[in-house]
């Protein structure tokens, strides 16, 4: 093989790079135009497009992993208990805001949901292990003596 070949970095389209960040193909064109976040050596620009580097691309993705786990862990999430009404079974899950969750579930299901408690200290996870033997599926569980116990202190501390 001939050492004397110029390599070329590869590249990818600006729709290919907002695909990966799961951000719109403007987003990235704005950055591009505002010098923010992009390395313009990173880019070549086309006449009505540009390409960026396959280094900047994986840069910008590690960065907003970065930025978005951050925002993440800043938030505050809290454990909601929900029930069907007709089939009687309670979810136990976490959500930043569990009103708007339970309209998130409620568009889904066929069923009449309704917000039992939440629990502001206690990760869901630490209920799921505590109430095991009552789980049906996933984050349902039968309501048991002490899902409904826990539900009921949570409502009277509220």
């Amino acid at each position: 093989m001939n050492d004397n070949v110029l390599k070329f970095p590869k590249f990818y389209k600006i729709s290919e790079v907002a695909e990966k960040l799961n951000v719109h193909e403007d987003t990235v064109r704005r950055w591009i135009s505002e010098k923010k976040y992009i390395d313009l050596s990173e880019i070549i620009k086309l006449k009505k497009s540009y390409l960026i580097t396959v280094a900047e691309a994986e840069r910008l993705y590690n960065l907003f992993s970065d930025m978005k786990r951050d925002i993440r862990k800043k938030e505050k999430s809290f454990t909601y208990f929900m029930q069907a009404d007709e089939i009687k079974y309670i979810k136990i899950g976490t959500a930043n805001n569990p009103k708007r969750r339970l309209k998130e579930l409620q568009t889904a299901l066929p069923f009449h949901l309704k917000l039992l408690a939440i629990d502001e200290e206690i990760d869901e996870r630490i209920y799921h292990r505590k109430f095991a033997k009552s789980k049906k599926r996933g984050e349902w569980f039968h309501p048991s003596e002490d899902i409904l116990c826990v539900i009921k202190a949570l409502c009277d501390k509220s």
